[in-house]
């Protein structure tokens, strides 16, 4: 982590917003600024998070199709 830079997890964010070239992303917590961000969860989910950053182009992602799955262990 420490050659990546700031690394956040367990961290729920709002949303991301692109001023000025880099990120800024909204938690509960506060705002983060940064160059880079990676995003850790499912397409639908970064279709929204990324709406306003893109001009609701990333909502390609929701429209990613998912294959039901389902898990039993006895």
């Amino acid at each position: 982590a420490r050659e990546i830079g700031d690394v956040r997890t367990g961290t729920a964010c709002q949303r991301v917003l692109r001023p000025d070239g880099g990120f800024r992303v909204e938690t509960a917590a506060g705002a983060v600024e940064a160059e880079r961000v990676v995003l850790a969860v499912p397409a639908d989910v970064t279709a929204r998070l990324l709406d306003e950053a893109t001009s609701g182009a990333s909502r390609l992602f929701a429209e990613i199709p998912y294959a039901a799955v389902a898990l039993v262990s006895l």
